[in-house]
């Protein structure tokens, strides 16, 4: 997912990255608690973001909230 300031990648080790697209570094990590990621998208205003796992659930993020976890 990619927007004017920020890339989002997930993976099925559970983690999702956000990308600062001007210098390509990971600005934020998320661990899932060991689920296996299938989706990710952010919402508009880039406030939040929502994953989906192979278990069926659905998260939604406050990105802002987020502690630096690198």
């Amino acid at each position: 997912i990619l927007n004017k300031h920020f890339s989002l990648s997930s993976s099925y080790d559970g983690v999702i990255k956000l990308w600062n697209n001007k210098d390509w570094i990971n600005y934020k990590k998320i661990v899932c608690n060991d689920e296996k990621l299938t989706c990710i998208t952010m919402s508009k205003d880039n406030s939040y973001l929502a994953s989906c796992s192979m278990s069926r659930s659905i998260r939604i993020w406050n990105v802002n909230g987020l502690k630096d976890e690198i």
